[in-house]
């Protein structure tokens, strides 16, 4: 699909393209940029700037803990538009359709991210949106996957787990 707009840099650490594609897969990036008209950049922006802050209170934080190198995070999901979410046999009226993102710490170990995962929940307990945690997944007590945060900007107090 082609892309209609250009990359740039919507913070110090991310690019609008992170919030249109994030890892969706290759069918979810499509129908993304086939409905791009959709999109808000403005609240992209908002995404990013959240984003870019919850970056650096991460690093700020755990840093130290991570022999001095930067803590990344990586946007796994950022704006969907409809049709993906009605692809996916979701409502289609996920925050993510308007403003959300999905993230999770990376140039770290599996535990360190899922420990910062879990700080980042209580540290964000008053957050005054949507926020929700998808847990690590373990097996024989080693963490495959770290999990990730969602957060969104809907104006009201929202907290589920996946």
């Amino acid at each position: 699909m082609k892309k209609t707009l250009d990359n740039r840099r919507l913070t110090t650490n991310f690019t609008l393209y992170e919030f249109i594609e994030g890892q969706l897969p290759e069918a979810g990036k499509d129908m993304n940029w086939k409905n791009i008209a959709q999109m808000d950049i403005k609240n992209m922006e908002k995404a990013a700037a959240h984003a870019q802050s919850v970056r650096d209170l991460i690093n700020k934080n755990f840093r130290s803990d991570n022999d001095y190198k930067e803590i990344g995070l990586r946007i796994t999901s950022g704006w969907r538009c409809k049709e993906w979410e009605l692809h996916q046999k979701r409502s289609g009226n996920s925050q993510h359709v308007i403003a959300a993102y999905d993230a999770q710490p990376v140039n770290c170990s599996k535990r360190q991210a899922a420990e910062i995962l879990a700080w980042l929940l209580h540290h964000f307990k008053n957050y005054e949106g949507g926020l929700a945690i998808k847990k690590p997944t373990f097996d024989k007590g080693n963490i495959l996957t770290p999990g990730f945060i969602h957060f969104d900007f809907r104006g009201r107090v929202a907290r589920w787990e996946y």
